[in-house]
């Protein structure tokens, strides 16, 4: 049987691979939880917005963990002068423009929200096509 990255647990829409739940556009984005003791914990909430759905479904950032490709950040802004704060309300979609170690999952938000831009989602599947051979 084919893995699943993701099932919809009130209509059992299966996103088989990551890249396919990041292209649908029956996926809204509708706010991120962030875990301030390990990033990879926080959750990403996207409404299912398929006919007849409409649940919502929790992500790990650590499972999307890949879709991120800029430098690591080993300062924690977070309840600083110079955070910005939007790891603190979980219905911000906005990205985070310091160089915080939270600034990984506000990206990852970014390519959710926006499903893509493709040119990395091309990038991540040929990745995964190389791995495969």
């Amino acid at each position: 049987m084919e893995s699943t990255f993701k099932t919809c647990t009130v209509c059992a829409r299966r996103w088989i691979k990551m890249i396919d739940l990041i292209r649908d556009g029956d996926l809204r984005v509708n706010g991120y939880q962030a875990s301030f003791n390990d990033a990879h914990e926080g959750l990403f909430m996207l409404t299912h917005e398929a006919d007849g759905c409409g649940t919502t479904l929790a992500i790990k950032a650590g499972d999307l963990a890949e879709l991120y490709d800029g430098p690591e950040h080993g300062v924690h802004m977070a309840y600083t002068e110079r955070c910005e704060g939007h790891c603190l309300n979980g219905h911000d979609l906005e990205a985070c423009g310091n160089d915080c170690d939270m600034k990984w999952a506000r990206d990852i938000l970014q390519v959710l929200k926006n499903h893509g831009p493709e040119e990395l989602l091309a990038k991540l599947e040929e990745s995964k096509r190389i791995e495969a051979a």
